[in-house]
């Protein structure tokens, strides 16, 4: 069941719209207190290279809301879209920046360099791409002789420019930056271009380097060429690397090897998946390595550890009574260490999708795989939104599970500890600051607080992280991973069982 909102009108406004006489000559003595501006998008009135990327911005924003209004969809409750990126342009994007380019005269010999930001992107809206490629080339050429920071960054600035087209252009921004990118006289500046490419390649392709797919081709053939790089640098280029602000470690083996760990992280998907079917054991060890070798850093403690047991003062929502204790065995189970979002809304559909944005991949997950255990973990706060008087912990549970349920999370089940703390004065009396619970002791020892960790079938903890996200390619990102971890789990007991 997708997750989705209508829109209706509110009264208040349809009476706004009602009171306002539009185009009615007033009478004498009168003054017009308000008048509708005109919004027609008039090109040929278009004067600037800013006018033109407000006139886009513009046409892609109403594109959107008719879409909205059409399917009553709203796209930031929905599951990233993978080919999103991959599609053109909508003709009335494309015609709108052509227009305009001719309205201002953008030709790329005459233009001003200083804009060529804005000017490459509507090259790109209205399928010029060799007007961008020569833009590019020009500005390039532009850069002073002895400038190579400023060659480094408009290189970053090409391949971020030409990746995030409608569609991508890879090839494009590949073969610029190849070009050019043996004019850095820095080593790191040269990997770091070459890591700019990846890493667009990355977001574009929604996360998917799948060794089958065109974005994982990709993805090895920019890792190729800066492997090539580094095969080709000498010891003292990688020591002079170490020492110009990298936070790489000061051998050259070292480097090779925090190199190659870090681009694990992108393309080395299949290889921690396949060791996930093996055994959580050798998943943990393998993320373990990438994060230990590439950046110096451990992943989640519980990873690869036996997860304790959950507690909770008040529980709900149990298939049995007294609820047995979480995580169960032979139950994957997610563990949702929610902190609420509750003073936004009075009911589900009023929640704006960027507050408590979790809800929706929660919800999808939760439809998607009824074999899976959730566990909502949450802290008593003395309220549930507004709501105060009289609170115990029993009662805000209670609340908060009817918000599951109201929402479609109705198999989820709730811990709530009571906690302690210190409370602002009355008449608030809100919990201001509130002490750790045992769970969050025991399952973010020293870390973050709040997210959400995958248990496999034996009580291990597979993988942590968070289901929120500032746009789109975390969302995506963030979802599928748990989703596709999720999915090996139940292969791997499947396989067990047969």
């Amino acid at each position: 069941m997708r997750a989705m909102r209508t829109k209706t009108m509110m009264p208040a406004l349809l009476l706004a719209a009602v009171a306002v006489t539009v185009g009615a000559r007033p009478a004498a003595g009168q003054v017009r207190l308000f008048e509708l501006p005109d919004t027609v998008v008039n090109l040929s009135t278009y004067r600037t290279v800013e006018e033109c990327d407000a006139a886009v911005a513009r046409v892609q924003a109403l594109d959107k809301i008719r879409q909205s209004q059409t399917t009553h969809i709203f796209p930031d409750t929905m599951p990233f879209d993978r080919d999103k990126m991959q599609r053109p342009l909508p003709p009335a994007i494309v015609e709108t920046a052509g227009r305009c380019l001719d309205a201002i005269s953008a030709h790329v010999d005459t233009a001003d360099i200083a804009t060529w930001e804005m000017l490459v992107p509507l090259y790109l809206a209205a399928g010029r791409d060799e007007s961008a490629r020569a833009l590019v080339e020009r500005r390039i050429e532009n850069v002073e002789p002895d400038s190579t920071d400023e060659l480094h960054r408009v290189l970053m600035q090409t391949a971020e420019l030409l990746g995030k087209g409608h569609p991508p252009r890879h090839e494009l921004a590949e073969e610029i930056v190849s070009n050019h990118v043996g004019k850095l006289p820095k080593l790191m500046d040269r990997i770091n271009v070459y890591g700019g490419l990846l890493g667009i390649a990355f977001g574009q392709a929604g996360g998917n380097l799948r060794e089958d797919s065109e974005a994982g081709a990709r993805a090895r053939r920019i890792l190729a060429m800066a492997k090539a790089l580094l095969d080709s640098a000498s010891p003292d280029e990688l020591q002079r690397m170490a020492e110009e602000g990298s936070d790489l470690t000061s051998t050259p083996e070292e480097i090779v090897q925090q190199l190659e760990a870090r681009s694990m992280l992108l393309v080395g998907q299949v290889f921690r998946r396949d060791s996930l079917r093996v055994s959580t054991e050798a998943y943990a060890k393998a993320l373990r390595e990438v994060y230990e070798k590439g950046f110096g850093m451990k992943p989640a403690a519980l990873l690869g550890q036996r997860a304790p047991r959950m507690e909770g003062d008040v529980w709900l929502g149990c298939e049995q009574d007294p609820c047995e204790p979480y995580p169960r065995p032979g139950r994957v189970t997610l563990v949702w260490f929610f902190d609420g979002c509750f003073d936004y809304m009075t009911r589900v559909h009023h929640l704006s999708a960027f507050v408590c944005a979790e809800r929706w991949p929660m919800r999808r997950i939760h439809d998607r795989f009824p074999e899976v255990d959730i566990v909502v973990v949450m802290k008593s706060t003395g309220r549930f939104a507004y709501v105060k008087d009289g609170m115990t912990p029993e009662r805000e549970a209670q609340f908060v599970r009817k918000w599951l349920d109201q929402f479609g999370l109705n198999r989820a089940v709730l811990t709530m500890t009571e906690t302690q703390g210190w409370r602002l004065p009355e008449p608030d009396g809100r919990w201001a600051v509130r002490h750790e619970t045992a769970n969050e002791k025991n399952y973010w020892p020293g870390e973050m607080r709040q997210g959400v960790m995958l248990i496999d079938q034996d009580g291990y903890a597979v993988h942590a992280g968070t289901l929120n996200f500032n746009h789109d390619l975390h969302k995506l990102i963030n979802e599928q991973e748990f989703v596709s971890l999720i999915e090996i789990l139940l292969e791997r007991e499947k396989a067990k069982s047969q």
